[in-house]
Order: structure tokens, then sequence, then C-alpha cells
């Protein structure tokens, strides 16, 4: 190889990855299509059954870790929680208290698990036109995984998912 053929390889390279080397009129579309993608999946991010039960999971957490530690409950926890059921629990008291006898035990269960240091999560799922059934697995270190059904549906004419309380805690409870 001698100095030509070392001049032209740097040359090369420096052409290569020259970003101004690509026409300009095809960076417009490709800056618009990675605008367009990014703006979807930010506004879909919280969307879905799995983003439902996340939101659940984690007001729970929040609210039960004012619980433990002796503060107040926020009341974004709060609203969180009422958002993603469909049963009514009612306004923020003193402490957790859900006077839907459904929605009070699965917020027992999970509490529970978070007590226990366990992690969760999502399993398969299994679909159906405006039911959802997603197995959440809550896990820690050498201990058995344990698994709960969770039924999430989405009202006629409603946009959002909300977890079935009532449908839940029998699915948990069915062997």
């Amino acid at each position: 190889m001698d100095t030509n053929d070392v001049k032209n390889i740097k040359f090369m390279r420096k052409e290569l990855f020259n970003v101004w080397s690509v026409p300009k009129a095809s960076l417009l579309p490709a800056i618009l299509l990675g605008m367009l993608v990014l703006f979807t999946y930010s506004t879909l991010q919280n969307y879905g059954p799995q983003s439902t039960i996340r939101k659940f999971h984690s007001a729970i957490h929040n609210i039960n870790q004012a619980v433990v530690n002796g503060n107040k409950i926020r009341k974004a926890d709060w609203e969180v929680l009422r958002s993603t059921v469909d049963e009514d629990i009612g306004e923020l008291g003193n402490g957790p208290f859900l006077p839907n006898r459904d929605v009070f035990n699965i917020y027992n269960s999970v509490a529970e698990r978070f007590q226990e240091g366990r992690a969760y999560s999502l399993g398969p799922m299994d679909r159906r036109l405006r039911e959802v059934r997603i197995a959440v697995i809550y896990i820690k270190d050498k201990m058995p995984p344990i698994s709960m059904v969770w039924v999430i549906e989405k009202p006629f004419g409603g946009r959002e998912w909300k977890i079935s309380a009532h449908k839940t805690l029998s699915a948990m409870t069915d062997p």
C-alpha cells in the first residue's frame, strides 16, 4: 500500500461519514418521520391494559409507603388508584379506607406482596374484544414466584382500560 492509497482511504472515510453529503431534500422527510414516531410513542406510552396495571401497582406502592412511614397519602396517588379501577373507591380519607370490598381485597393482596419485598413483572396475556387477562408474577430471590390473573376491561364508549376488581378477585381465587 502506498501513500496515495492511504490518502484515498482517508478521503473516502471522511466522505462516508459526512452527513451533509446526503441530499438535503431527503433529510426533511426523515426528520418529520422521526418526530411523528416520537409523538406517537409519547402519546400512547401510558395507554393500554399493561399500563393500567403498572399505574395501579405504582399507586399502591406509593400509598403503602406513605402509610408505613406515617406520612399522609398523596391525593395524586389516590386519584391514580381511582382512575385505574372500574368500581368506585370513594374519596381519600385519613387512611387507605376502601369501601369497595373487592378493591380492598386486591389492594391488600398487592400491598402484602410489596411488604414481602417482591417485585412484579407482567406475564402472558389473553386478549378478547374489550377484556384482557394478564398474569402478573410477583418475584423475590429464593422464594417461589406468585402469579395472579388480572382482568382489565375497556368499557363501551370508554377510552381508558380499567381493572375489573370483581372479575380480578374471582380470577385470583379460582383454582
